[in-house]
């Protein structure tokens, strides 16, 4: 993994890129503006930057220039929110190494940074090459990297369109429960895949994790709007309604052929380490690693979010609450993850 330096003077762009980088196990730091970014430069040492395009203050093209001056491999990122060809142009005599637009998917973001690194990597390798190595040895290693790119590109193509599918579900499901916050799947999904990291999921079932949880909720599409906006506690026959919403998105979910078990983690999300769950009373191993990683994101990300009988909670309360789930709700080993993971400050609650 890579060490990158994120500058951008949008303090919503750097929580979210940043968590989205950190989730994919790079070393993250960040700067708001000229001053700071060259002074992280100097600190860190990143093997990437991404910079926003219409930076406050300094023109991003003369902070490009002072990072090309300090490292002249530096693979160099631009992020706009802008489409204005008037806008962009700037970005192509940058010599930008690659351009994201926002808002940046993170399966756009880990496609960006992968082949960033990646270039990096090569040209370092041909900096340091002895004037008479064969050029037979050249040849292949141009001939893997041209084949190593193709198969990036087309696996990120692959895994956007899965990726964009799932977004589109969930955007579906926020419209449909009108979240006060927005974008609960998204929040859902970024923790997921941040825990699946730090409890070691092997890495191609990463992305299983991050789509489940993107989609955790869609069986909601088949729940009655008076009862899903229900301001009142919900009565016996409406609350085992609701506990339904797990399996009609199993079911909508089972017939596509996923690469990873996506239709059965978003199952048995419901489920708790002591049978408590729902919808089968699934306990202790009976349930999927996968499944209790996105229950824990969910049961986090509801934390965070304000409910008609409380405040949202801070951070700081939510890992106070943690020790009580503990073989309880969730496995220790997960849960002692969690709050490692937050503690540490590795991972930021978007609060």
């Amino acid at each position: 993994m890579a060490r990158v330096l994120l500058v951008d003077d949008d303090e919503a762009s750097i929580l979210e890129l940043g968590n989205l980088l950190r989730a994919d196990g790079h070393v993250v730091h960040a700067a708001h503006d000229a001053v700071g970014a060259l002074s992280a430069f100097g600190a860190h040492h990143p093997e990437i930057v991404l910079v926003n395009l219409t930076l406050a203050g300094t023109p991003s093209h003369k902070l490009a220039e002072k990072f090309r001056m300090l490292d002249p491999r530096l693979p160099l990122i631009i992020i706009t929110g802008s489409r204005d060809v008037d806008t962009v142009r700037p970005a192509v005599r940058l010599a930008a190494f690659d351009l994201l637009f926002k808002p940046i998917s993170h399966a756009e973001l880990s496609h960006a940074v992968t082949e960033a690194l990646l270039h990096r990597n090569v040209t370092a390798r041909q900096h340091r090459r002895e004037p008479n190595d064969a050029s037979y040895e050249k040849q292949l290693e141009s001939l893997a990297d041209e084949r190593a790119h193709a198969l990036h590109q087309s696996n990120a193509q692959l895994v956007g369109t899965v990726e964009g599918v799932a977004r589109a579900l969930a955007t579906l499901v926020e419209e449909r429960e009108e979240s006060p916050k927005g974008s609960h799947q998204e929040r859902v999904a970024t923790l997921a895949r941040a825990l699946a990291k730090e409890v070691r999921i092997p890495i191609e079932n990463i992305m299983g994790v991050y789509l489940a949880a993107m989609m955790h909720d869609i069986g909601i599409l088949r729940i009655p709007l008076d009862v899903l906006h229900k301001s009142a506690p919900l009565d016996a026959a409406e609350l085992a309604m609701l506990q339904l919403h797990p399996q009609s998105a199993h079911d909508l979910l089972k017939p596509i052929p996923f690469a990873w078990p996506v239709a059965e983690i978003v199952l048995q999300h419901h489920e708790r380490y002591d049978g408590s769950g729902y919808p089968q009373g699934l306990r202790g191993q009976e349930i999927l690693v996968e499944a209790a990683i996105v229950g824990l994101a969910d049961e986090v990300d509801a934390m965070l979010s304000p409910r008609p009988y409380r405040a949202c909670l801070s951070t700081k309360d939510i890992l106070a609450e943690m020790p009580q789930y503990r073989n309880r709700l969730f496995s220790s080993a997960l849960v002692d993850a969690f709050t490692g993971l937050v503690s540490s400050g590795r991972y930021i609650l978007d609060e």
